[in-house]
């Protein structure tokens, strides 16, 4: 379970574990939106990225961002967790390359540029 002491490095070590059951949760809706993406003639039919919530079994909370493209779903995995300082944070998890801390304050800056709904 990521706690809020945790570094950055310790944060994608703990995501690191929850990847297998990640993946397995994920199988069905990735299977549907294969077949909800295209239509006959090959064409996109749905174009929005899709996000989907899951906490894994250890704790840790996840936001799926599922982006239908012209030759595959792309499937971006990000895990979320508060701070010592009770302030959100992120990483962006990649199994065969570099994975992305963010920090509160990308996550602050965004929120005030373009969350317009008041509720971030």
């Amino acid at each position: 379970m990521i706690v809020p002491t945790h570094s950055p490095e310790e944060v994608v070590r703990e995501a690191f574990r929850d990847l297998p059951a990640l993946w397995n949760k994920m199988k069905d809706p990735i299977g549907r939106l294969k077949h909800q993406v295209r239509t006959k003639k090959g064409k996109l039919k749905l174009k929005e990225p899709q996000l989907f919530e899951y906490r894994s079994a250890a704790g840790n909370n996840w936001i799926v961002a599922i982006q239908p493209t012209k030759k595959m779903l792309a499937v971006v995995p990000f895990v979320w967790y508060r701070g010592s300082d009770d302030r959100y944070r992120a990483a962006r998890i990649v199994e065969d390359g570099v994975s992305y801390h963010i920090s509160y304050h990308v996550l602050e800056q965004y929120n005030n540029r373009f969350n317009r709904t008041g509720d971030g």
